[in-house]
């Protein structure tokens, strides 16, 4: 982030200190606790992952039936994350024209590897 906020750095340098973090799927929504660990919501699926911040590996950190394609991870009252469930799979947009979500739409919590910061 530095490097980002280094105005003295052309774009050329810029790219040149640019570096993959960890493999990961494609996801949506995303956060980060006060020990850097990334909490990844993962399209199409059931799950909220999460990249360790020691050794920058992914994996899987909780799991839902319900959790249809969360999207967006927020902190929220006494130590939680909190998660939508989207249904965007069921959507008619994603479901050849045949809508398929329904109520109740699910909002899922779990507690984080280390304490949530507000804001990140």
């Amino acid at each position: 982030m530095a490097d980002i906020a280094n105005e003295q750095l052309t774009d050329k340098q810029l790219g040149e200190r640019v570096e993959q973090y960890a493999q990961k799927p494609v996801n949506g929504g995303l956060s980060i606790d006060a020990d850097d660990n990334l909490y990844l919501t993962i399209v199409g699926e059931r799950t909220v992952s999460v990249i360790d911040a020691k050794t920058r590996t992914y994996r899987d950190y909780t799991y839902d039936k319900n959790m249809i394609w969360p999207d967006g991870v927020s902190i929220g009252p006494e130590g939680y994350m909190y998660t939508g469930a989207a249904q965007l799979p069921l959507s008619a947009q994603l479901n050849n024209g045949n809508a398929q979500n329904k109520a109740p739409y699910y909002i899922f919590r779990f507690k984080p590897l280390a304490e949530g910061v507000i804001g990140r």
